[in-house]
């Protein structure tokens, strides 16, 4: 055959085949349109990262954040719709479109009842009334938040602190963090556990621009601090070596603690250490 003929019958070549794409690893935002990988959805909480449109959770889903692990016991486990109006939709009797649900949600009711525990966790980041006021303007004193705290465990609730963040210069001080160590102590909180503030984007900006504002003197250690997100690991073992000293001194669990009865193991030895700021 002459390339004339070819090129007039035209050169036949096989179809490219698609690649399969996984059903389930992509979900289409309702807000944005943006095609986001399901396991990124999961780890912003059903929320997206884009828009931040709300994503319906599953139920059994949504128990998993509000639920201690393994702690659920499901009640009514057979409860079932009936159909004595015998309806129906423009495509199929209710007994099959309720099927269908089933199917798709391994479930036989759209409620989901039963018991749990749950753990409390409370922000309390200092007591120091100075720092409070000057890093959380408008916002629950933080006596008024343990008295809270107080209140759950009296009612037999798992409650704890988070000390978050420790900012530092403002409530890292052995003195401030020994204040809020003992305050927890005594309104009875379960366990306490720490995080050292960080700082990016936008939070960064204003912070900095507070700091430059209120404080000019800390802004060239604060930059040197920060040069990253996080301050330096050394740092932030530091502070967190401090406040297990405090923990063990007061009879406190950390958060690995919180589903635990009792307090601080006596075998554990917390190490002494110091920070300048």
């Amino acid at each position: 055959m002459s390339w004339l003929k070819r090129e007039r019958a035209g050169i036949k070549s096989r179809p490219e085949r698609k690649p399969e794409v996984p059903e389930g690893l992509w979900t289409k935002c309702e807000g944005c349109g943006e095609a986001l990988f399901q396991t990124v959805l999961e780890e912003s909480l059903w929320t997206c990262p884009k828009c931040d449109h709300h994503f319906r959770v599953p139920a059994r889903t949504y128990l998993g954040f509000l639920a201690d692990p393994e702690s659920f016991e499901e009640h009514f486990a057979d409860l079932e719709s009936g159909d004595p109006l015998e309806f129906r939709d423009a495509k199929m009797r209710y007994p099959d479109r309720l099927k269908q649900a089933q199917k798709e949600t391994g479930m036989k009711d759209a409620a989901l009842s039963g018991v749990a525990r749950c753990t409390v966790y409370m922000s309390v980041p200092t007591v120091d009334e100075q720092a409070w006021e000057r890093l959380e303007p408008g916002t629950a004193h933080p006596l008024q938040r343990l008295r809270a705290v107080r209140e759950l465990v009296d009612a037999g609730v798992s409650a704890g602190v988070l000390m978050n963040p420790i900012v530092p210069g403002f409530s890292s001080s052995r003195d401030k963090l020994e204040r809020t160590i003992k305050a927890i102590a005594d309104h009875g909180a379960r366990f306490v556990g720490c995080n050292v503030m960080f700082l990016e984007g936008g939070t960064r900006a204003h912070f900095m621009k507070y700091l430059e504002r209120e404080f000019p003197s800390w802004l060239p250690r604060y930059e040197k601090l920060y040069e990253r997100k996080y301050a330096p690991q050394e740092y932030r073992k530091q502070v967190q070596g401090m406040v297990r000293v405090l923990q063990a001194r007061y009879g406190l669990g950390g958060r690995e603690d919180a589903n635990r009865v009792g307090t601080v193991e006596d075998g554990k030895q917390a190490e002494q250490v110091g920070f300048a700021w």
